[in-house]
């Protein structure tokens, strides 16, 4: 029996979270390809794309593909919105699939970015935890990125070994499933503002169902071969102390 076939027993119903920014040479290519990817699964499926101000032909590319999609299998959702960053798109995301939600079923939220640098087919490394966990997450083992984000990378899984007391492989991973109702209960001790949400989200995944993660499941990650990183420089380092303060303020918000 196929992975596809045996877990549709299990799981309902999947959306598809992605955060999209001036990805316009790319994000045709990266929508049909898991949108090609995903369709073999039995179950309702629907991709949301936050469109988060592009200011390139992303945004357009976005709603001829809605048009040319509309009859096909998987729902595509495009909400666009103004520019708040990658977090905030994140977190829109998030909140319209709990609003789609049958709540009677068991459902995920897969969320990856739109910069085309993962392998759809990996999706399938994770998908047959989906029976037994709650939160799986991947892992670039190599990861292809500036020396100063593997750096940033390092540090925060340090501070957060130091703060939490929680060994993580890889805390802000782009590419993880997250079962719904679960989700749902570790949302309300988030903080609304965040810049990097994946991390708290990882966080409090493993404070709150530790027996119910599932960590380290390696996937490819490429080079990026269109567009820019839209965070660099003395913007990254700004937005890095960002979340350190963050991360200090929810240690001790947490621990009230």
């Amino acid at each position: 029996m196929s992975v596809e076939m045996h877990f549709t027993q299990s799981v309902s119903q999947l959306f598809l979270v992605m955060p999209v920014y001036n990805e316009q040479d790319c994000i045709k290519k990266v929508l049909i390809d898991w949108m090609t990817a995903l369709s073999p699964l039995n179950i309702k499926i629907s991709f949301i794309i936050i469109n988060d101000g592009s200011t390139d032909q992303t945004s357009q590319i976005l709603k001829n593909l809605e048009e040319e999609q509309k009859n096909s299998s998987i729902k595509l959702i495009i909400l666009n919105v103004k520019n708040g960053g990658h977090g905030a798109a994140i977190m829109t995301g998030i909140q319209k699939a709990i609003l789609l939600n049958d709540e009677k079923q068991r459902s995920f939220i897969f969320q990856i970015d739109s910069d085309d640098q993962f392998i759809s087919q990996d999706f399938f490394k994770l998908w047959p935890f989906c029976n037994d966990y709650h939160f799986i997450f991947g892992h670039r083992q190599v990861r292809h990125d500036a020396p100063n984000r593997l750096i940033i990378s390092s540090i925060m899984r340090i501070l957060i070994k130091i703060f939490f007391n929680l060994n993580t492989f890889d805390p802000n991973i782009p590419f993880r499933l997250m079962e719904i109702n679960a989700l749902k209960k570790i949302l309300k001790h988030l903080p609304s503002t965040l810049f990097a949400p994946n991390i708290f989200i990882t966080i409090l995944a493993l404070s709150k169902f530790p027996e119910k993660c599932k960590q380290g499941i390696v996937v490819t990650h490429k080079r990026r071969a269109t567009g820019k990183v839209s965070i660099m420089n003395f913007k990254l380092l700004k937005v890095c102390f960002k979340s350190l303060k963050q991360l200090i303020h929810f240690k001790f918000i947490s621990s009230e």
